[in-house]
């Protein structure tokens, strides 16, 4: 043997020409069960390996879904939750409105006349709930007396807490109108006395010379009320503030009382037809 070129190669000519690569093809037998057997096994292989990335996706899929499922579940129960709280307020709401309703309309209580049209009735009789003056009928003094006699606004001064404050004045009847305001409205329209009618009349005209009746034609309410906040202290501007300081009624408070007088008189005028 010589090496020539990296390799070993027989130095006998008869060697390297007769035992070369075709006789040791021709005369080594191949080791075909080493052969398959080696195949065997990287198949093996290959096939218990292939199915691992699809099991691993296929376990994420699923750990997914269970953490969708859970997350559903909750928001379901969030939302099954949120329904009963707003099932149970409104029946709060219903019951309190019911309780209101009963207070408002209960028996001894007077109204604006029933000729009036149903807002404008509706709205008197919300004013008067704000002012106090719901139970006291058409008789009432600011300071809670009563007048003796309806011949004329009673024109009696006086001083006391009224909706918060300490004020002086003369402000009487069931709308509360100062003597001043009495005596401007008498010069526009015939007012013989102080009587519940005439009060109602004097009312009617202060809400039609602000626009606020042309307002509540027009579902405009807040804006009604805002208007008639320059006449009567216990209406809150659009801004739900005070004009003067005084306490006043908040506008859902009042759109609440307004809604109940209304629909009450709106019932009575279908029922009547």
């Amino acid at each position: 043997m010589q090496a020539k070129n990296s390799f070993l190669q027989p130095s006998n000519l008869i060697y390297r020409t007769v035992f070369d690569l075709n006789w040791v093809s021709n005369h080594i037998p191949i080791n075909w069960l080493k052969i398959l057997r080696t195949t065997a096994i990287r198949v093996g292989v290959v096939f218990l390996l292939l199915p691992l990335p699809i099991s691993l996706y296929a376990e994420g899929q699923r750990r997914n879904a269970v953490e969708q499922k859970r997350i559903a579940d909750d928001l379901r129960k969030i939302a099954e939750e949120k329904t009963l709280e707003a099932e149970q307020q409104r029946e709060d709401a219903i019951q309190e409105q019911q309780l209101l309703s009963q207070i408002l309309l209960g028996p001894g209580k007077r109204s604006a006349k029933q000729d009036l049209d149903v807002e404008v009735r509706a709205f008197l009789d919300m004013l008067a709930w704000s002012l106090g003056t719901d139970l006291n009928d058409y008789k009432l003094i600011f300071n809670g007396e009563e007048f003796d006699s309806f011949a004329d606004h009673p024109r009696q001064r006086v001083c006391t807490n009224y909706l918060g404050q300490r004020t002086c004045g003369d402000a009487a009847g069931r709308y509360q109108i100062v003597s001043t305001t009495w005596d401007d409205v008498g010069k526009r329209i015939v007012l013989d006395d102080f009587t519940p009618e005439s009060q109602d009349k004097a009312a009617v005209n202060l809400l039609e010379e602000l626009g606020a009746i042309e307002l509540l034609k027009d579902d405009e309410f807040e804006r009604a009320i805002a208007q008639m906040s320059y006449i009567w202290p216990s209406l809150p501007t659009i801004e739900e503030k005070s004009r003067y300081g005084f306490k006043i009624s908040s506008m859902e408070e009042l759109k609440t009382v307004y809604g109940i007088y209304y629909s009450n008189y709106l019932s009575e005028l279908s029922e009547a037809r």
